[in-house]
C-alpha cells in the first residue's frame, strides 16, 4: 500500500468517526428543542471549559455548582456561566460567546443546551469540511478513475450540503442571541415604564396628602395619618398601569363625599 493510500485510508477513518459524533450531537441538538419547549431554560455541563459571553453579571461564592446554575437560569440575561469547583466561585454573564477550554481543570462551563449543541456541532462541521478537502485532494493527486470519480462526486454533495449546514447553524444561533437580546430589550422597557408609574404615583401621593391637610380642619390625627399612608402603599401596588390613575380618582371623590 503506497504512502497516500494509506493517508486516505487514515483520512476516511477520521471522517466517518466525525461524522457519527457529527450526527450524534444533530440529536442532541433535536432534543434540546423538545426540552425548550417545555421549560425556560435548559443547561448542559462542561468539565475543563469556560464561558465568558461578552458581558460580566454576576459573581457568587460559596455556592454549588446546582446553585450557579439556578443563579444564571434566574435571569432573563444569563447567557451562560463558569462555575470553579475549588474556589465554589460563580461568575454568570451575558451576550454572545463561544465555549473555550480552561487551563483549570476546576473550572465547568454552564452553557443552555442549545448553544452547547449548535457549538459542537458547528466545529464538527468545520472538521468535516477540512477533512473532505484533505480527502479530495489526495483522490485528484492519484489521477481520476471510475472509483475515485464516484468518491469524489460524493465528497462534492457531502461538501456543500455541510456548507449549507453551516450556514443554517450560524442563521440559527444569531436567531438565538436575538431573541435574547429582545426579551432583554422587553425587560428594561418593563422596568422603566414601572420607574415611571412609581414617579408619578408619587407625585399623586402628595398632591392627595396636600389636599387632605387643606380640606380637613383640624388636622388629621396621626393614626388616621397611618392608616392613609398604609391604604397609599397598598393602593401602589395596583399603581403599574393607567388603571391605578382611575382607583386614584375614586378614592379622592370619596374623600370629597365624605367631607362634604
Amino acid at each position: 500500500m503506497s504512502t497516500n493510500q494509506l493517508q486516505l485510508a487514515v483520512l476516511e477513518k477520521e471522517y466517518d468517526i466525525v461524522l457519527k459524533a457529527y450526527e450524534e450531537s444533530i440529536q442532541t441538538y433535536i432534543e434540546s428543542l423538545n426540552v425548550d419547549a417545555n421549560t425556560n431554560k435548559s443547561f448542559v455541563r462542561l468539565p475543563r471549559k469556560t464561558w465568558w459571553g461578552s458581558e460580566s453579571l454576576q459573581e457568587k461564592s460559596d455556592l454549588t455548582v446546582d446553585e450557579c446554575e439556578a443563579l444564571c437560569a434566574s435571569s432573563k440575561k444569563c447567557s451562560g456561566a463558569t462555575f470553579n469547583t475549588q474556589k465554589r466561585h460563580c461568575w454568570t454573564r451575558a451576550g454572545t460567546g463561544k465555549i473555550k477550554a480552561s487551563s483549570e481543570a476546576d473550572n465547568v462551563a454552564i452553557v443552555p443546551t442549545k448553544i452547547a449543541a449548535l457549538q459542537k456541532m458547528n466545529a464538527l462541521n468545520d472538521k468535516l469540511v477540512d477533512l473532505n478537502q484533505q480527502i479530495s485532494d489526495l483522490l485528484g493527486s492519484q489521477g481520476s478513475s471510475s472509483s475515485s470519480q464516484d468518491v469524489t462526486q460524493q465528497l462534492d454533495t457531502s461538501y456543500e450540503n455541510l456548507l449549507r449546514q453551516k450556514l443554517a447553524m450560524g442563521a440559527e444561533l444569531q436567531d438565538y442571541y436575538s431573541i435574547q437580546q429582545n426579551e432583554e430589550n422587553q425587560h428594561l422597557y418593563a422596568n422603566q415604564q414601572q420607574i415611571t408609574m412609581r414617579f408619578l404615583w408619587f407625585i399623586v401621593c402628595l398632591l392627595m396628602l396636600f389636599a387632605l391637610k387643606q380640606m380637613y380642619e383640624p388636622p388629621i390625627p396621626l393614626m388616621m395619618w397611618f392608616g392613609i399612608v398604609s391604604a397609599l402603599m397598598v393602593m401602589s401596588f395596583a399603581f403599574k398601569n393607567p388603571m391605578g390613575f382611575v382607583l386614584v380618582l375614586l378614592v379622592l371623590m370619596g374623600l370629597i363625599v365624605a367631607k362634604t
